[in-house]
């Protein structure tokens, strides 16, 4: 995910805003999820994505399998 920086800031700065979380309650569980991880695995095609859909995986509970 070293690539992935400034994507994973716009994606944790946009649950904080929507959800009404802190930046650190919003980086800590989008650290914690599925959809994070998804985001690290390359082949999974979610570094693509943009930041919004994302955000709607995270929220949608987005199950990640490897």
């Amino acid at each position: 995910m070293n690539d992935d920086t400034s994507l994973v800031r716009m994606v944790v700065e946009g649950l904080a805003k929507k959800h009404n979380w802190t930046y650190e309650v919003a980086i800590e569980a989008f650290y914690k999820s599925d959809t994070c991880r998804a985001l690290s695995d390359r082949e999974t095609g979610v570094f693509t994505f943009a930041p919004r859909e994302i955000i709607e995986l995270f929220d949608e509970g987005f199950i990640y399998s490897n």
